[in-house]
């Protein structure tokens, strides 16, 4: 099966994007086919994203990078604007306009309300760019793809689109949210995320990032989080809490699976994290004394 990661190419990937690839990656991998990654440079341009970021080829090299290092390097890399003909056609078939180039607004012009006969839900996407996904993974053969949750509303339009233009469906999963532990929002670039490229600089392995995010996932059901512990998979490679349910528990295949020097780690950690806790208390009593 063909899967892709269609992310915007405006920063670095962070961790809820890695946990996105995890998926399309083994599916393609265990079934012979490719995973595609398919940088979406038409957002990029009608949200006026260059203001803010990087250019385009210089953010899909890096992301093409960070793929490699984490072991799941793409087979195809494409941007959805080479589609742009085939995009104004389906367009022009569906009546569906796109968005004047620089409108701020290009992803919200209003709900969007499906046809009757399909389905009353409402969506806050703008159809075009719900066109341009579903005609990109028809060009390029795409069997499956995942992406969060929280555009699992998305999801009927889609299929609407596939039907309306004679596409074969396209299977879609929608994955639980990576977030920090007591934090407000979810792992995103809108946000002040950890990306992969500092995980690099600071000295992390692949498989420490990829199989610390398998292990906190285990048990989390749809609607739920993948919850980060304090302390883990940051820049500043404070790498494990002591935490016996979590990090040193007998079910949990991190340390097998990076081995000794990883588990040196921890113990370092935690022995740092002690002695800090003891300094604090002894330093409190002092001055209560």
């Amino acid at each position: 099966m063909n899967t892709r990661f269609r992310p915007t190419p405006n920063g670095d990937l962070h961790l809820g994007h890695v946990w996105i690839c995890l998926h399309d990656f083994d599916i393609a991998a265990r079934s012979g086919g490719k995973f595609v990654l398919i940088a979406d440079d038409d957002v990029y341009l009608k949200q006026r994203l260059y203001l803010q970021s990087p250019p385009v080829a210089k953010v899909v090299d890096r992301m093409v990078e960070d793929l490699t290092w984490l072991g799941m390097p793409p087979d195809e890399v494409r941007l959805t604007s080479e589609f742009h003909d085939l995009h104004v056609a389906a367009g022009e078939r569906l009546e569906v306009k796109e968005p004047r180039l620089h409108d701020r607004r290009a992803s919200f012009l209003g709900r969007y309300i499906m046809p009757p006969e399909s389905s009353a839900q409402e969506d806050y996407y703008h159809p075009w760019f719900t066109l341009c996904r579903v005609v990109d993974d028809h060009a390029l053969g795409i069997d499956a793809f995942h992406r969060g949750e929280e555009l699992v509303g998305e999801r009927q339009l889609y299929d609407y689109f596939c039907s309306v233009l004679g596409f074969r469906s396209v299977r879609q999963k929608y994955l639980p949210h990576v977030w920090r532990d007591g934090a407000t929002a979810k792992e995103s670039k809108s946000v002040a995320c950890t990306t992969v490229r500092e995980l690099r600089d600071a000295g992390y392995a692949p498989q420490q990032v990829t199989e610390t995010l398998l292990a906190c996932s285990r048990g989390v059901t749809a609607g739920g989080r993948i919850t980060l512990p304090k302390g883990v998979l940051t820049p500043k490679r404070v790498r494990w809490l002591i935490d016996p349910q979590f990090a040193v528990s007998a079910e949990s295949s991190i340390p097998a699976a990076v081995g000794t020097e990883w588990e040196r780690d921890v113990r370092r950690a935690a022995r740092a994290l002690v002695r800090e806790h003891k300094k604090g208390l002894v330093q409190s009593a002092d001055r209560a004394g």
